[in-house]
């Protein structure tokens, strides 16, 4: 038979176990939350260095493309300017006070006559053979189109490459021949640029503007 006073000291002991063991089970669900919660964070740092690298990456890319339209910027500038230096100013207007009242309305032309542009485009061969390019799908054979820009003719290679339709044009702007892909929002990107007012593509003389790549070697 126990004691009472054994009888209290064993109901305590029992009272301390059982709050011992609620801790333990408490401390125990509290670690298996710590683990999971480890685990979230470390997919988290995981996800978040891929995104920087991510962002990285589109970062560099992007100020590649920057320095490459600045330069192509500075490059069309230093033709515009060559071009003016070609060019005479006339007015559009029929009399100096129809110039005055519509504020001095001027208009750059020229200076080649109509008979000239025309001839232009009689010369122009009706296909061209391009050759050497290092950006390998610019090479090819491309057609004359109708279209002509200051009596130049346009000239065009369309074909289906790793399943998508590709359009790469010859055309000439601001005293300056260029081959380019014209991209699926309507914009020209060049490859190779030639300052030029030559009346057609010239053989010789091209630039890599701004794609990588070797002069290409345009032959009639």
């Amino acid at each position: 038979m126990v004691s009472s006073e054994g009888s209290r000291e064993i109901a305590a002991a029992k009272k301390r176990l059982a709050a011992a063991e609620t801790r333990e089970l408490a401390d125990a669900e509290a670690l298996d939350s710590a683990i999971d919660a480890e685990k979230s964070a470390k997919k988290m740092v995981q996800l978040a260095k891929t995104n920087a690298d991510s962002a990285a990456k589109i970062r560099a890319d992007t100020h590649s493309r920057l320095k490459s339209s600045a330069e192509e910027r500075r490059e069309a500038e230093n033709f515009l300017k060559e071009a003016e230096a070609r060019w005479e100013v006339v007015n559009v207007c029929d009399s100096d006070s129809e110039s005055e009242s519509n504020g001095g309305s001027i208009h750059k032309k020229q200076k080649t006559s109509d008979a000239e542009e025309e001839n232009f485009v009689q010369e122009a061969p009706d296909e061209i053979v391009v050759e050497g390019c290092g950006t390998a799908e610019a090479n090819g054979t491309y057609t004359r189109q109708s279209l002509t820009y200051q009596g130049r003719s346009r000239y065009v290679k369309e074909c289906e490459l790793n399943g998508q339709w590709r359009r790469f044009v010859i055309y000439h702007y601001i005293a300056m021949w260029s081959i380019g892909e014209r991209d699926p929002m309507g914009w020209m990107n060049a490859f190779y640029s030639c300052a030029s007012l030559a009346k057609i593509p010239p053989k010789t003389g091209w630039n890599v503007s701004p794609a990588d790549g070797t002069n290409p070697a345009l032959l009639n």
